[in-house]
């Protein structure tokens, strides 16, 4: 999550999705301002990050924003939609099932490596934008 603060990676226990009988969670990942990316896995031992947004509008508007980009974009170097649960009540969560990202995300790396060259940022985000 872009300005999120990393969890303390404290165990939820496992537990199933309400609707996704296959997908299990296990640990928060990271919290943001609005939403929250805990570590899950499917039937068939594929790891997943689901991304659960906060009840509000501001939260809602940043969920169809970014469920409509994924859907629009795809690229190798920009992470794949598994699936999106729209909250259907005030009760619900509004979700996006994506794969793993074992290696971390593009903060990650200049996280890890510092300022990127620009050749390895062009070849990196160039044909996204």
């Amino acid at each position: 999550l872009r300005g999120g603060r990393r969890s303390s990676n404290t165990p939820l226990g496992v537990q199933k999705m309400k609707k996704r009988p296959g997908i299990t969670k296990t640990r928060e990942l990271a919290v943001g301002c609005s939403a929250r990316v805990c570590l899950g896995k499917d039937c068939q031992g594929r790891l997943l990050a689901l991304k659960y947004f906060k009840n509000s509008q501001s939260s809602r508007r940043a969920f169809i924003r970014e469920r409509n980009a994924l859907r629009r974009v795809r690229h190798p170097n920009v992470i794949d939609l598994v699936e999106s649960e729209e909250a259907k009540s005030l009760g619900e969560k509004n979700i996006l099932v994506m794969p793993y990202a074992v290696n971390g995300d593009c903060l990650d790396l200049v996280m890890r490596v510092g300022k990127l060259p620009e050749d390895v940022v062009r070849t990196l985000l160039g044909p996204i934008l």
